[in-house]
């Protein structure tokens, strides 16, 4: 099981990342099933009520203009591949399996690079060279449209577009060395406590407003009305102090639960590879396992 960690990290990486995602995932591993088009992101199994309803509430938010600020990552298919291509080559996988979290967040696990194998390397190589095409495809078509748009007077000459290219080594564009994987993990786990932290602030504003229109409603109502309103209010804070903790989307055990209790499978057997392939849409992944 400890082989699985590397992976494990990134799937809750992805869970972040994706969001709301409602496209089909490319599978790259014709042996992994495809995931099935009609699932529910919202599915209990994976969301707690309170959150689950949070989400509901706000999802016209993160489908907006305001979605990709938020939740997508312009490199999310360089690191999905670069995590895919590592997690099976055996070599690295035995030599970062018993790797806390911390260390892998750190970039720590960057330097076990230098054991994969001469396969592995020469396809993150590859990896690298069409990541950086795609961005330098993507600055030239950004300058394009800038030079319409200042053109048509539509913008300031000095409001020059910039590409995010922190996620990777450009002293050295041709080959992915142990820098490429440490920038790359650095820069992940900084977008997704950003993307965390807007998260949990827009949650603390949902609450703030639900606090905010119980008030408003007590002030406008009779005493009869205004009984029902606080009771009924009590009783909302008494679900949420004993609601029983359940897992975050993404937790180990959360997702084991689900493989055994769910799927029927032996908790012994589990992969998260197949998990994410059987579920990976349910859980907003866009992985491609």
């Amino acid at each position: 099981m400890q082989r699985d960690r590397l992976l494990w990290y990134v799937g809750t990486v992805v869970v972040l990342v994706c969001g709301f995602t409602h496209s089909a995932p490319v599978n790259p591993n014709p042996n992994i099933p495809d995931v099935k088009e009609n699932t529910d992101p919202m599915d209990d199994n994976f969301l707690s009520l309170e959150y689950k309803k949070y989400l509901e509430e706000v999802v016209q938010l993160l489908e907006s203009d305001e979605r990709p600020q938020l939740l997508e990552l312009e490199y999310r298919e360089y690191l999905n591949q670069t995590i895919y291509i590592l997690e099976d080559d055996p070599e690295f996988r035995k030599f970062v399996a018993n790797l806390s979290t911390e260390e892998v967040q750190s970039g720590q696990i960057a330097h076990y690079l230098q054991f994969a194998n001469k396969q592995t390397r020469t396809k993150l190589d590859e990896l690298k060279r069409l990541e950086v095409r795609r961005l330098r495809d993507l600055h030239k078509k950004l300058m394009r449209e800038t030079a319409d748009e200042i053109r048509a007077g539509k913008r300031d000459p000095k409001d020059l577009p910039s590409v995010d290219s922190e996620h990777m080594d450009h002293s050295n564009p041709h080959t992915f060395e142990i820098e490429d994987l440490r920038k790359l993990i650095k820069k992940t786990t900084d977008d997704l406590t950003n993307v965390d932290k807007k998260r949990k602030e827009e949650f603390k504003h949902y609450e703030m407003n639900k606090e905010h229109e119980y008030r408003e409603k007590l002030k406008h109502a009779n005493a009869e009305e205004a009984e029902r309103l606080k009771k009924e209010h009590e009783e909302n804070l008494k679900k949420h102090k004993e609601h029983p903790k359940v897992n975050h989307p993404g937790n180990a055990n959360q997702l084991k639960e689900v493989w055994e209790e769910e799927d029927h499978l032996d908790p012994e057997d589990f992969d998260p590879k197949v998990f994410f392939g059987l579920h990976g849409e349910k859980l907003g992944l866009c992985t491609g396992y």
